[in-house]
């Protein structure tokens, strides 16, 4: 294919006028028969790369994993469209195993020396066809041989170097962060009390995000390897992977374009899945139910908003991870990581945190933001730059959290109770309340753990992001565009896998040096008593239980609420895996697209998409089926049916439970706010509970009864035709006595007629309130009370 001859006009791109950096063709390290080549698999298709078509040979997806690289091409100075190459050269770098052993690990092209050419002309004719030897180039082969720095670079020793290297970086990091917090506690003895806490932080508080995440991919992961078996395993010849994807059922489908259209319906059979639990996670993310209204229902709004933001979300990540596969990308790296740090920046606090409003809802979509960013550092240059990658990324992390997280969040509390009280006296009011310091430190605490758990999760997930992409190597076209070979993702998953241990050992020092250093910050403290909390819950979920923190920020009081438990950690990792999943999905779409793919074409499109999720929600009920049966996160003690499954009617899943709870408590919070109004007074929620319990307005469970909502609605129908009607009358100029009023339908007096007004007094419209003559004498008032006014 690549020796053709550039006097023969040819539908393709010829080799040689294939785009800057574009990969022309692949080379292995074993060798590989011309007749491979030469199959009709390769004939029938091609890949588009920039201007340039490649043939896609049968071979790589049977040699996949002995495969070195695509090889790319570099054009040099001097080119411009029209021109030919008078100098070719083909560089290969080796490591020496052995003295008569090489192995081949970097193959470049290179183009020099172009000379202009008349394409319009049949056969092509040369404008200085001297000058250009008779159509020939120069052709130069060269091999160099590596240092060990690059042979470790470009992964060319064996397993085991690698791994004694990352346990070594791991000890080196953790080694440097136990020297800085010695050095503190040394600095800081005279006056800094607190504990290491090491088993504790290690055994109790790391175990928590290890276990939510744990839960969390474990659906992503089963529905993801049933998709691999059933599209993309080579070795397997499923009904839905030989049906044609187009509606000309009689026509055989070129065999080339099966293990596309397979990837295509992989993609979007993830793209529903991950769809799918997005919408679960909105639903463990908002668990409040709206009180029965057909208008006024903010939670249902807040999970569509939080919905509608993940499918947004999934289209960003989408661009990012689409357009980090780009020549432009990976010439100018850091400053679009930089870029696109800035854009995720501005997107969380325009649009997400004041669409959503809560910071525990946002946190999935920061997770989602970090975890996109580590994906587009697997195409780094090499082992070296992937490795210096993480670890600038690492230690910025550790130093920003340790020292400047801290006084920002208290700078920027300062600040922003400043302007308050500033603008409250350019209004001539006095300055709004300001928390104790106490609570305003707690506050603090709980937005930088926030950060860091976020930060935490992002490193567990990291793993597992490799392991996805290397399941779907073959539709996602890694070791084309990020030119990742098998043998480097599984050494960035081993790396990954060591990282999270080192990060949790390294936190335990730096949590106390951070306590040390600002003693305000009493983080050790909120999450002993946060474990308390979730010790001592009588609520199976969590959100479910009670808890008086309405002296917090709006958007920090679910965070507080979760305590930062194992539920907490599973409910954002979902709902970040079901937009990554997504992600993935859209791009598998979009790459099989390229190749000849179209859902509109494919008949089975649809019903791939309504399969998924009707699969989806059966095992969904048995995940919850097998989570009751194992008792996970039953409360002792707790009632038979809030201990044996996630809801009170025992039918399975946890909407119904937090349907009938969140019903009670929306109406607690909406009848506190309603007293804080009238009283300026924060009532607890005991005493709501109790008046409302002696007040007939809850059944023996502690749920509200729907028909006291049917009473409530009926008598405010009745207030408001008695209050029509007497001002129909009123304001017709007939005198109004106590007497005088009709009893309603129900035998109920209509408004009471108030006493400092006597009686016969009347409003005409064009006049201002008077009394009657006869009653000149009283001694009634005449001033017009405000509500008969309204």
């Amino acid at each position: 294919r690549y020796m053709e001859d550039h006097l023969v006009s040819d539908s393709y791109d010829k080799w040689y006028q294939a785009a800057d950096k574009a990969q022309i063709f692949m080379i292995t390290q074993q060798p590989v028969t011309y007749k491979s080549f030469e199959d009709d698999t390769v004939a029938t298709t091609q890949v588009q790369q920039s201007t340039t078509k490649i043939a896609w040979p049968a071979v790589y997806a049977q040699n996949q994993l002995q495969t070195l690289a695509w090889v790319r091409a570099s054009r040099g100075s001097g080119f411009s469209s029209g021109k030919l190459p008078g100098n070719v050269t083909m560089s290969l770098e080796y490591y020496q195993v052995t003295t008569t052993l090489k192995k081949l690990l970097k193959v470049s092209v290179s183009f020099e020396e172009w000379y202009a050419y008349d394409d319009e002309a049949s056969p092509y004719t040369y404008a200085t066809a001297t000058s250009f030897r008779g159509g020939q180039y120069n052709f130069t082969f060269k091999m160099t041989a590596l240092s060990w720095l690059n042979v470790l670079n470009y992964f060319g020793l064996p397993q085991m170097v690698y791994m004694m290297f990352f346990f070594v970086i791991a000890f080196a990091a953790v080694f440097g962060v136990g020297l800085v917090w010695a050095i503190v506690r040394l600095v800081t003895w005279s006056h800094n009390n607190s504990a290491l806490h090491f088993k504790e932080y290690f055994l109790e508080f790391s175990a928590k995000p290890v276990k939510g995440f744990g839960l969390a991919v474990v659906p992503m992961f089963v529905g993801s390897c049933v998709i691999w078996a059933m599209f993309v395993k080579p070795s397997t010849s499923t009904t839905l992977k030989q049906i044609n994807a187009n509606w000309n059922f009689d026509e055989t489908e070129a065999v080339s374009l099966k293990p596309i259209n397979a990837g295509g319906r992989a993609g979007l059979c993830l793209l529903m899945l991950g769809v799918e639990i997005m919408a679960n996670g909105a639903a463990l993310l908002v668990p409040r139910q709206d009180r029965p209204s057909p208008i006024w229902r903010p939670y249902y709004w807040q999970r569509s908003h939080t919905l509608f933001l993940s499918m947004l979300m999934t289209l960003i990540i989408l661009f990012v991870v689409e357009f980090s596969y780009t020549n432009i990308f990976s010439a100018n790296t850091p400053l679009f990581m930089i870029a696109f740090k800035v854009m995720f920046a501005v997107c969380e606090a325009m649009i997400f945190s004041k669409m959503l409003g809560e910071k525990m809802i946002v946190s999935p979509f920061i997770l989602a933001t970090q975890l996109v960013q580590f994906t587009i550092t697997l195409g780094a240059a090499g082992f070296l730059s992937f490795i210096r990658a993480n670890l600038i990324e690492l230690s910025t992390d550790t130093f920003k959290r340790a020292t400047i997280d801290p006084y920002k969040l208290k700078v920027s509390r300062r600040t922003k109770q400043n302007v308050a009280d500033k603008i409250a006296a350019s209004k001539g009011l006095p300055p709004p309340e300001r928390l104790p310091d106490d609570k305003a430190s707690k506050e603090d605490v709980v937005i930088g753990l926030y950060l860091y758990f976020t930060s935490t999760l992002a490193l567990m997930f990291a793993p597992a992001c490799i392991a996805f992409m290397f399941l779907f190597r073959e539709p996602l076209y890694i070791l084309r565009y990020y030119n990742i070979r098998d043998t480097e993702m599984l050494y960035y998953m081993e790396f990954a896998v060591i990282l999270i241990p080192t990060q949790l050992m390294m936190d335990i020092f730096l949590s106390n040096v951070i306590e040390s250093i600002h003693p305000s910050f009493k983080q050790y403290e909120y999450l002993r008593e946060c474990a308390d909390r979730f010790n001592t819950r009588h609520r199976r979920w969590m959100g479910l239980q009670e808890h008086d923190n309405y002296w917090m920020a709006p958007e920090l009081r679910s965070l507080d609420q979760m305590a930062y438990c194992s539920q907490y950690f599973f409910m954002v990792s979902l709902h970040a895996a079901g937009i990554m999943t997504s992600s993935y999905g859209c791009s598998m779409v979009l790459k099989a697209g390229q190749l000849g793919y179209s859902t509109m074409q494919d008949p089975i499109a649809i019903p791939l998409m309504m399969i998924t999720t009707f699969a989806s929600r059966v095992v969904k009920k048995g995940f919850l089926a097998i989570a009751n049966k194992t008792g996970l996160w039953v409360v002792k003690g707790a009632p038979k049916e809030d201990a044996n499954s996630f809801n009170i009617v025992q039918e399975g899943g946890i909407e119904e439970t937090i349907e009938k709870e969140g019903l009670f408590e929306a109406n607690i919070t909406e009848v506190r706010k309603v007293l804080k109004h009238l009283t300026g007074v924060e009532w607890p929620n005991d005493r709501i509970s109790q008046a409302l319990h002696d007040a007939g307005m809850v059944d023996k469970d502690g749920f509200l009864v729907k028909s006291t909502f049917e009473e409530d609605e009926q008598k405010e129908a009745n207030e408001r035709r008695r209050r029509d009607r007497n001002d129909q009358l009123i304001m017709g100029g007939i005198v109004l006595r106590p007497d005088d009023q009709e009893p309603d339908s129900d035998g109920e007096g209509s408004l009471e007629w108030p006493e400092e007004l006597g009686y016969g007094t009347y409003w005409d419209s064009t006049k201002s309130p008077t009394k009657n003559q006869h009653d000149s004498d009283s001694e009634a008032s005449g001033d017009w009370p405000e509500e008969l006014t309204r």
